[in-house]
């Protein structure tokens, strides 16, 4: 099964998907550090005081990592995001409406790098899923033709293609 082709692409050996994986990594990570930056300048360029929060901004990074990269690469940048807020923003002591309005990105940034993590997964159940259903009728020895709702022709195995 590690020859069939996976995702579109041949199947790599281990060292290949590592630095594959790796490669990946580096560059997600370094995408959401520049989306973070990106958007601290944004809002320096808006003029926003101290006092204004505006930390729905924030959302966009947090966003963006959690989509392509699921839970980790999005915890980072809450991590970030939540961080730099409090630490840049919030110079002077936090009253109830900062407070509120910190913890509500903190939990937003954690549901959302959660719930993308839950698609991610969902995704690649149903491409394995895929894969196991094309190898098993691919290795049935009697004719096997599958359709779709509308009667189409989807797939043929070996034995029905004679």
């Amino acid at each position: 099964m590690t020859d069939k082709i996976r995702h579109g692409r041949p199947a790599m050996g281990l060292p290949e998907r590592i630095a594959d994986t790796t490669q990946r990594t580096v560059v997600l990570y370094g995408l959401v550090l520049a989306l973070t930056g990106a958007v601290w300048v944004a809002r320096t360029t808006l003029g926003l005081q101290a006092g204004e929060p505006l930390l729905e901004i924030f959302l966009v990074p947090i966003l963006v990592a959690a989509y392509l990269g699921g839970l980790w690469p999005g915890l980072f940048a809450t991590l970030l995001a939540v961080l730099g807020s409090l630490y840049a923003l919030f110079p002077i002591s936090l009253n109830l409406p900062h407070t509120i309005a910190w913890l509500s990105l903190l939990l937003e940034g954690v549901l959302v790098s959660v719930l993308s993590q839950g698609l991610h997964r969902a995704r690649q159940q149903a491409l394995d899923d895929q894969q196991l259903q094309a190898s098993t009728l691919t290795s049935i020895g009697d004719a096997v033709i599958v359709t779709n709702a509308q009667g189409q022709v989807t797939f043929l195995n070996a034995e029905a293609a004679r």
